[in-house]
């Protein structure tokens, strides 16, 4: 699993990461190093494992060559995605768009089973109307099936 440093320290990551002035770094590294220190945290089991984590982080960020292959993976990762993304397949995306509408028809209610629950309740009122009716009236009816 790889970590992305600049989030350990609270910066923004890819391009804008790759924009950060050394100052930026130290300071974002500061502040974080004041809410992370152990000292801070007594009650924190994972406080010394948190501030190591930052540490190292800081301490490859402010390294420039270091830093620098982290800044090219990240752009050459994103430039890729746009590039699959961009190439897109037109049969690819006519399959996956025909798979997205078979999967809301299949959760789509049946017209049938639709038509069958409105004649069922509407059999059910008709039902308990007479009923009620012959409760009332005395009257006896007939239950046709």
């Amino acid at each position: 699993m790889e970590i992305d440093h600049y989030a350990v320290l609270g910066l923004p990551s890819g391009e804008q990461g790759a924009k950060l002035t050394d100052a930026d770094i130290n300071k974002a590294y500061k502040i974080k190093a004041l809410e992370l220190h152990p000292d801070k945290r007594p009650d924190d089991p994972n406080a010394n494992i948190n501030f190591l984590k930052l540490s190292d982080s800081y301490e490859i960020l402010k390294d420039k060559d270091k830093r620098k292959k982290i800044d090219d993976r990240s752009s050459s990762l994103s430039v890729q995605c746009q590039r699959q993304s961009s190439q897109d397949d037109p049969r690819k995306r006519k399959m996956r768009d025909d798979l997205h509408e078979r999967e809301c028809a299949s959760f789509a209610p049946d017209p049938d089973e639709l038509a069958r629950e409105e004649s069922y309740a509407k059999n059910l009122e008709t039902f308990r109307k007479k009923i009620y009716i012959a409760r009332y009236t005395r009257i006896r009816i007939v239950i046709k099936y």
